[in-house]
């Protein structure tokens, strides 16, 4: 269950743990409830990442699908790689780890918006529940 989970079974950089959310539409809600995991996307500002709002307002706005579906999940940021905006290019697992990271953080999103954060591999989330919004 999400109250017992510390995290994925391999060594990271760090342990820092959020409570953090996604919105998507009813099929991937679905294929997310049915397996509990979170596939990365393949593009995405920071790179093909699973991308996360800091709260269920900010990633509705953020979100291309309106009146969609909540993600709220505990996911491992570990230790943080933070980024200034759009600029600072795109990342993956392989990359984050040369860095010695476990997530992207972008306080400003791609500059001035909402503060984003990216992981890049499943294992660091954990599904808390799916609920439709409004």
């Amino acid at each position: 269950s999400a109250a017992s989970w510390n995290g994925p079974k391999r060594k990271t950089f760090g342990t820092k743990m959020m409570t953090l959310y996604h919105v998507t539409d009813k099929k991937a809600a679905d294929a997310i409830s049915k397996s509990g995991k979170m596939i990365r996307g393949s593009a995405g500002m920071f790179g093909g990442g699973i991308y996360f709002a800091e709260s269920i307002q900010s990633a509705v706005y953020k979100s291309e699908h309106k009146g969609g579906w909540v993600i709220t999940a505990k996911v491992l940021v570990g230790k943080e790689h933070t980024v200034a905006g759009a600029t600072a290019g795109k990342f993956d697992f392989q990359k984050l780890k040369s860095l010695g990271c476990d997530s992207v953080n972008a306080p400003k999103g791609s500059g001035g918006g909402k503060p984003e954060r990216v992981v890049y591999n499943w294992d660091q989330v954990c599904i808390v529940s799916v609920k439709k919004t409004n």
